[in-house]
This record gives C-alpha cells, structure tokens and sequence, in this order.
C-alpha cells in the first residue's frame, strides 16, 4: 500500500511513547475510556501494507484485537515551539479483524499529537520524534462490534531517545516503531 500522505518515511516513523509528555498529552481520553461498563482491550500495532483501497497508512494489530487498522488522515498542523515542534493530526480509521475470534468491524475519528525534534516542521522527517500519541473514539459497525462504542488510546513506542535531566537538552529517537494501545469497548448489548 503506497502512503499518500506523507511520503515514505511517513510510514517508517508515525507520530501516533512511554513519558511525561505523551502521559499529558493523553490523560484527557483516560477517563472517558475508564467510564461505563465494557471490556478492556489492549495490544500492540506496527505498520503494515494491510490498509484498506485509499487509506494512508495502516497498522497491523495484534493483542485483545486482531487484525488491521486502515488510516484516512483529514487534516494535520505543525507549530513550532521552543525547543521542539509540535505535530497534530485527525482523521478516521476503519478497523476489520477479531475480538476473541469473533469477525467484526468498527470505525473511529481520532487525534494524535506528537512532539518532534526542533526543525520538524519544515521536514516532516517523522524519524526525529521524540514522544507522542493520539486518542480513538470507536464507533461499531457489524459482527462483534455491532453498535459497540468505546475510546482507545495508543502509545508511540520511540527508540533511542536521550534527554539530560538538568539542562533538559534532548535528541530525538529514530522514530516510532509500534504503537500500544489500550481502552475500554462497550460491546452491543452490554449496560
């Protein structure tokens, strides 16, 4: 599948990592998916060509759910701010595959936010990030996920990032590599 939206390194190193920022970038959706009943679902995604006819990127998922997640990105910004750059991006994403071998299909609109290395902005060189992740509101469409709802949150797992404590000087890593996710589902039929 040929990425279109961002070129080939798009796809080696995603904006949708483990530390501070990606906690407070993501501790508004933590909530929303603790709330009501439903199962909790987590896992790990990476890339993949298993993208659905026009998507542009997707992600093969493995863990609580199986199968492939194909991206349609919308629309993105870049702001440059004082010691890095700052990434967003929305779009929607078809999900085919299984939850405890059970078929279904699900759609959701989601948000990622990623901090880059200074100078990102007038690159999009995606291997200099430095943390990141994005927030998916799931919306069920047949099979097992008829009428299910629920939010997902992925982690941008990003190697070899280094930063000094006490100045607070940092170098990016080489880019997103996998991508965990976990959340809450309330299935169809469930209270």
């Amino acid at each position: 599948m040929k990425n279109n939206t961002h070129g080939t390194t798009w796809r080696i190193s995603r904006a949708p990592v483990a530390g501070v920022l990606a906690a407070l970038l993501l501790a508004g959706g933590n909530s929303a998916s603790a709330s009501g009943n439903g199962v909790f679902v987590s896992g790990n995604s990476t890339f993949s060509d298993c993208g659905l006819e026009g998507s542009d990127l997707a992600l093969a998922m493995s863990g609580d759910l199986e199968g492939c997640l194909s991206v349609f990105v919308q629309g993105y910004s870049c702001q440059e701010l004082g010691d890095f750059d700052l990434y967003r991006e929305r779009g929607q994403e078809v999900f085919v595959g299984t939850f405890r071998g059970q078929q279904g299909r699900f759609r959701t609109t989601y948000t990622v936010e990623g901090a880059y290395a200074k100078g990102f902005c007038q690159s999009f060189d995606f291997s200099v990030q430095l943390a990141g992740g994005c927030s998916h509101k799931v919306r069920g469409r047949s099979g097992v996920f008829r009428e299910a709802e629920g939010l997902l949150t992925f982690l941008d797992v990003v190697a070899n990032v280094t930063g000094d404590p006490v100045t607070g000087a940092f170098t990016p890593g080489t880019g997103a590599n996998n991508f965990l996710y976990y959340g809450h589902i309330l299935l169809d039929g469930e209270n």
